[in-house]
């Protein structure tokens, strides 16, 4: 068990390409850069048009760009995620984490103090009405999700963890990887950080469990963390029981990771018999029956995956 990461040190080359991907980790340090409003709106709005309705959703992340003060923080993220929502958005990500911002740790190390952070996903929230509010957060121990949770859960609907960890990048020579001042800390994602993405999400699924007794609201959990190959995806799906997926490093070095996923006959080979998935899925809808009698159950279920969630 993970209980910090500071202090972690990696050794990364520039010219460095994988001949094999199941392994492989990625270091990113150039923070988040970001065209004005104008531009990057109607790059949304292309974005909309190619999205297949009924079948894919567009989620829009958004950070903001001014800290200054608590008010100017909170203006700027609601500001962000308005413009994103009008261009065409189905989701909002609010960024709570990025690991490579020197000069605005505040934004970048949101998600460690949850009571800001809490007052950052009201705000969002109430603007935004009923466009779904997901937020995306770092590393965080067991006891740091559960303060997390207790203060956003009323104006979140979804988490996705975990985004890259900060951690020293250095040559074979024991320099900085990276040139310049303030970047000897760099964003690690990939293999490296799999094991502490896979702990971030079985907390996370335990709590969302919590939420659903007690505030009769789903929260989807989106794990991220390590997703090389088809096989990791299904492995966050299955054995961990996320709602869903993303994917930094693999889709970085293979684009048609996505479709891969889907159609890998190894993964899905791997999953239940007929048999087991039908016990499971009465044993779901049969728990919240039992959990929730005065409330209409419904079962989503993808026979063809061996999947069942009941919303």
């Amino acid at each position: 068990m993970i209980d910090q990461v500071d202090g972690l040190k990696f050794t990364g080359e520039p010219s460095y390409w994988p001949d094999e991907v199941k392994t492989v980790s990625m270091a990113n340090s150039f923070g988040i850069a970001s065209f004005a409003p104008d531009w990057w709106v109607e790059d949304i709005r292309r974005a909309r048009r190619v999205v297949r309705e009924g079948h894919q959703v567009l989620i829009v992340s958004v950070v903001a760009s001014r800290s200054g003060t608590r008010d100017t923080l909170i203006e700027d993220f609601v500001e962000a995620a308005l413009l994103a929502k009008k261009a065409g958005a189905d989701i909002i990500e609010a960024n709570y984490s990025c690991p490579n911002t020197p000069d605005d740790r505040v934004t970048g190390d949101l998600y460690k103090s949850a009571e800001t952070a809490g007052e950052v996903s009201r705000a969002i929230k109430e603007a935004l009405g009923k466009t779904p509010l997901f937020v995306k957060i770092g590393y965080l121990s067991e006891t740091g999700l559960s303060a997390f949770m207790e203060h956003n859960k009323r104006h979140i609907d979804g988490i996705v963890a975990i985004n890259t960890i900060p951690a020293k990048i250095v040559d074979a020579f024991g320099n900085s990887t990276f040139c310049g001042e303030g970047r000897e800390f760099a964003g690690v994602s990939g293999w490296a950080i799999r094991s502490m993405a896979h702990q971030v999400s079985r907390n996370l699924v335990k709590l969302r469990d919590q939420v659903k007794t007690e505030l009769h609201k789903d929260l989807t959990i989106i794990g991220l963390g390590g997703v090389l190959v088809a096989e990791d995806a299904m492995h966050y799906l299955d054995a961990i029981g996320t709602d869903a997926v993303e994917s930094c490093t693999g889709a970085f070095l293979n684009p048609n990771l996505a479709l891969h996923t889907r159609f890998d006959t190894e993964s899905v080979g791997k999953r239940p018999s007929r048999a087991e998935f039908e016990l499971k899925t009465f044993g779901k809808f049969l728990s919240d029956v039992i959990l929730h009698p005065s409330r209409p159950t419904r079962l989503r279920v993808d026979t063809k995956r061996r999947r069942a969630v009941v919303e």
